[in-house]
């Protein structure tokens, strides 16, 4: 995995990038894992966004994550930069849980087309063994 951390109106310090370290980049790598990690890519803005207040949503986090050829980005404000990253994990892992499910019901759609496409006549598919079998030799 590609990953590129960016802080926009403050410096980063060791806490803040070890706390994205344990929310966003180990949510990611556990909910794309079987995916390829070369085609993965993640860029994640911390920002501060104005100097001036001190109170209300001033922090903001926001995601741009690529698999492959599909591109997903979230967005969450909050009064601290914990918050923000919080509520960023949790939109973030609903967006890749969203494609992955996309990805499964395709797969599945396919599997129903493909069985409807090969139907066997009757007399080709075995007997269940709770049925009654008429005897017609009369």
């Amino acid at each position: 995995m590609k990953l590129n951390v960016k802080a926009t109106q403050f410096s980063l310090t060791p806490s803040v990038e070890e706390y994205i370290n344990d929310k966003l980049i180990r949510t990611v790598e556990r909910l794309t894992k079987r995916m390829d990690p070369e085609s993965i890519r993640l860029n994640i803005e911390v920002a501060k966004t104005t100097k001036h207040h001190q109170k209300g949503e001033v922090w903001r986090a926001d995601a741009t994550l690529r698999l492959g050829g599909k591109s997903m980005r979230s967005e969450a404000s909050g009064q601290s930069i914990q918050e923000a990253i919080d509520l960023l994990e949790e939109s973030l892992g609903m967006e890749i849980k969203g494609f992955k499910g996309k990805e499964e019901a395709v797969e599945k759609r396919q599997a129903r087309k493909l069985k409807r496409a090969t139907k066997f006549s009757k007399a080709a598919r075995p007997r269940q063994k709770s049925a009654r079998v008429r005897n017609e030799s009369m």
